[in-house]
């Protein structure tokens, strides 16, 4: 290799690829950040209203929102890891090329619900876009997004599990989590 190459190697990326390279990291992190603002809103809510006698008006929605955002895109990160629960007794006994044709069938059913969730979700955020929370005068089409980003990512993690399963990068196996085995007593 010459130094022209070597240069040409170098060059710095985009603020999109960069992004890009980082979803899961950013997705995970959002999960960690919704879960945490749940717990700590609830927890200040529980302390306000039985130590002080004093509800908060605004921590349902707070509360709301994080858990509605922290469900899609925890159900996202649950396809990703192949975490949801499987019925597999039957997929594991039948033969290889019946394992990815089961796979496949499933995993585009799976994408089609998550299209149409985002389809949906999408509509719903357009027409909610005018109405705001009580509380905080918040629009609900933030709620409404997760839909649309959570069946997006859903999709796409399904179709690359499907891809990687065709291609034989990945076994056709529904549940891909360590199994642990019981020992013998």
């Amino acid at each position: 290799m010459n130094s022209e190459n070597i240069r040409k190697d170098r060059r710095p990326q985009s603020l999109a690829v960069k992004v890009w390279q980082l979803r899961t990291v950013i997705v995970e992190c959002l999960c960690a950040l919704f879960l945490s603002t749940l717990v700590v809103t609830l927890f200040v809510q529980v302390i306000v209203r039985y130590v002080f006698a004093y509800p908060l008006t605004w921590s349902q929605e707070i509360v709301a929102l994080s858990f509605t955002w922290l469900c899609f895109l925890g159900a996202a990160v649950a396809v990703k890891y192949r975490g949801h629960i499987v019925v597999d007794f039957l997929i594991n006994l039948s033969p290889i090329p019946v394992q990815k044709a089961v796979i496949a069938m499933t995993g585009l059913v799976v994408v089609g619900f998550a299209v149409l969730l985002s389809f949906s979700g999408y509509k719903m955020m357009l027409i909610s876009h005018g109405q705001a929370t009580p509380a905080l005068g918040l629009p609900l089409s933030y709620v409404y997004a997760s839909l649309p980003v959570g069946g997006a990512l859903i999709a796409y993690y399904e179709f690359r599990h499907i891809w990687a399963v065709w291609k034989g990068q990945k076994p056709p196996v529904a549940f891909s989590l360590v199994r642990e085995e019981v020992p013998d007593k």
